[in-house]
């Protein structure tokens, strides 16, 4: 008996000397442990803003979210808080969710190291604008078969492209209204219900077209609407257009040759894709494929079309074949429409070294240089790879960002030839592909200086490759991340070579692919040049808004 409650003693002993060591070892980190506070306020007034709701999580864990409720003054506070970069954003009823930091959509983290109280964080949240108005037919009538659609301007390869942003109907007096948008400029559609169109009125007859604010049928002469903070527009009247419509007729040569998706995918047949290739940035009217190849599209106005055939669906979508067709004020017939067979291209990707293994839990993309299509896949364990249904064309592959470490895609090779660009052009009498990865990227970060030493620092960083080539320019272009203190950091390994750095206040995402605009402010990024495993950090200045606000009006930027 004394034995036992001897040793009972004894464990009892050591699981409280256990206990009292682990937190002891708890204490200690507790001792490296910040706090992060600030407000949220209303962007337009200052005032702050009482129950807004607050998420802070690590910048490489969006799913570990800590969450915070303002008091009356607007102000939150996080307490023990490990060292790190965090995202933090805010959302209150009645206004636009906002994240910290710029609102042009800046990335930014929040940096804490050990012990530190970091205080004056303040999240801007803005009022929602609003534009509401009317549509009506061509005689000036209210007209309640349509839809509105809202769309914004963005800049990709160096071209502006209008992208939709949200939409809303039409009510039973001829009315919308489009709300809880971002201050801004955006230009607007009204769609009429085509299939109303289709159903009362004659094939000879001229049909309502979907029309641009306030009466155009090309986005070229749309009339942007420019939205303030809080403002309410109203009276935007569109009135739609008719134009005259045609059919455009044509085969599919070849389409018994195109395999059917295998398993689940089997019921995806073969479909037609048409598209506008001038001036009008919305959806192509629509036609149907029929087993035998034959089609027939209906209800087309005067302009330029661009047809394609495509099968599946994202990831797995093919593009097999495309023609561009113009009408003008008859209806198109005999239209070949040729498809190109598809086939598995198969491949490799490899560490440059034997020596190293491939990273873990790579995925590479392949997308066409020629018209919207990609899919991804994932490497096996031997780094063999394949992507299912390509067809001949140019196309680019690339390793999804966020590659540990400084990795990087340093070559392509296909066919006998070895491309640095990630560009190739497919043909099927090839079918294997050659990809090499390397360790040994560059590092690139730096801080954001502006010449008065008072002013924010928040900026878009870009770091642009010097280079004619579209391709390397588009897939070697990087972004930094900025911190509290105007440091950033490109957090993807860079190619070598040589970059011109920018710091960009307040341009719309996009804008440094305007040629143009990058001649214009040229003289005014860092130049820099950069080998395998060099790590570089760089002082590049903040090239104001007002500096450049001409020329970003010039270039409808603004």
């Amino acid at each position: 008996m004394t034995s036992t409650r001897y040793g009972a003693c004894i464990v009892t002993a050591g699981y409280a000397l256990l206990l009292a060591f682990t937190a002891g070892v708890a204490n200690a980190d507790d001792d490296f442990l910040g706090t992060i506070r600030g407000t949220v306020t209303n962007a337009a007034t200052g005032e702050p803003l009482r129950k807004a709701y607050v998420r802070l999580a690590p910048a490489s864990d969006a799913a570990n979210v800590r969450t915070t409720i303002t008091d009356k003054e607007g102000r939150f506070i996080f307490k023990d808080i490990r060292s790190g970069s965090y995202a933090l954003e805010a959302e209150h009823q009645g206004f636009i969710d906002g994240k910290y930091g710029d609102p042009a959509d800046v990335p930014l983290e929040l940096k804490l190291i050990a012990n530190q109280d970091l205080s004056g964080v303040d999240i801007k949240l803005m009022p929602p604008a609003a534009v509401s108005g009317h549509v009506t037919n061509e005689d000036g009538d209210l007209w309640t078969h349509a839809s509105v659609s809202v769309f914004r301007s963005s800049w990709e390869r160096g071209k502006r492209q209008l992208e939709g942003f949200t939409s809303a109907g039409v009510d039973d007096k001829g009315e919308f209204r489009v709300g809880h948008l971002p201050p801004g400029r955006y230009h607007l559609l009204a769609k009429p219900d085509g299939g109303w169109e289709a159903r009362n009125r004659a094939a000879s007859v001229p049909r309502l077209q979907p029309t641009w604010y306030p009466n155009s049928l090309d986005s070229s002469a749309s009339v942007p609407v420019v939205l303030l903070p809080g403002q309410e527009l109203t009276g935007a009247g569109i009135r739609l257009r008719r134009s005259s419509v045609y059919r455009i007729r044509g085969r599919v040569p070849g389409i018994q040759d195109i395999p059917v998706l295998s398993g689940a995918k089997q019921w995806m047949k073969p479909r037609l894709s048409v598209s506008f290739t001038s001036g009008k940035i919305t959806d192509g009217p629509s036609g149907f494929l029929k087993d035998d190849g034959s089609f027939e599209i209906e209800g087309v106005p005067p302009g330029s079309y661009r047809i394609r055939v495509e099968a599946g669906m994202v990831p797995e979508e093919m593009s097999l074949g495309s023609a561009d067709v113009q009408v003008d004020d008859r209806d198109v017939e005999g239209v070949s429409l040729p498809v190109r067979a598809s086939y598995p291209l198969k491949g490799v990707i490899r560490p440059e070294t034997a020596d190293t293994v491939l990273p873990a839990g790579l995925v590479l993309w392949f997308e066409s240089a020629e018209v919207s299509f990609w899919k991804t896949t994932k490497p096996r364990s031997d780094g063999s790879f394949v992507f299912d249904n390509v067809t001949d064309g140019r196309y680019r592959v690339g390793v999804r960002g966020g590659l540990p470490g400084q990795h990087y895609l340093k070559s392509v090779r296909y066919g006998g030839v070895e491309s640095s660009n990630a560009g190739f052009f497919l043909s099927g009498t090839i079918d294997t592909i050659e990809l090499t990865l390397s360790a040994r990227g560059a590092r690139v970060s730096g801080v954001v200086k502006r010449k008065d030493a008072g002013g924010s620092t928040m900026a878009q960083v870009v770091l642009l490759p010097e280079t004619s080539d579209a391709d390397l320019k588009s897939s070697e272009t990087r972004l930094g991340v900025l911190d509290q203190s105007g440091a950033f950091t490109v957090k993807d390994a860079v190619r070598p070579g040589e970059y011109t750095l920018y710091a960009f206040e307040g341009v719309p995402n996009g804008a440094w692919t305007d040629a143009e605009f990058i001649k214009e402010v040229g003289g005014k990024g860092v130049r820099i040049k950069v080998g395998e495993g060099d790590v570089k950090t760089v002082e590049v200045p903040l090239i104001p808004r007002p500096d450049i606000a001409a020329l970003l009006a010039r270039l409808g930027m603004d």
